[in-house]
């Protein structure tokens, strides 16, 4: 089972509740709930950048080898990294 979105999850309530710690010693005098919406609605949004970035490199990657690429990480070079055109077996 792959485990990744959980941990994201506990990750960005965790941080979602230090901000909430924050902005509750930065404003003491307003509710907790004034904070919440706000610092909720802030979570939510990283969660949804952070889900389309990772989408958005992973087709990036996919295409990259599709198009010939040994490793996706060498698609940006234009050339193969030092030393390794004599040590391939074509």
């Amino acid at each position: 089972m792959n485990l990744l979105m959980p941990r994201l999850t506990v990750a960005a309530l965790a941080l979602g509740a230090l901000a909430v710690l924050a902005a509750r010693s930065l404003a003491p005098q307003r509710h907790w709930t004034t904070v919440l919406g706000p610092s909720l609605l802030a979570v939510v949004v990283l969660v949804a950048v952070v889900a389309a970035l990772a989408w958005v490199l992973g087709h990036l990657g996919q295409a990259l080898l599709r198009r010939g690429a040994r490793d996706p990480a060498w698609g940006w070079f234009p050339d193969d990294p030092p030393g390794l055109p004599p040590r391939r077996r074509d």
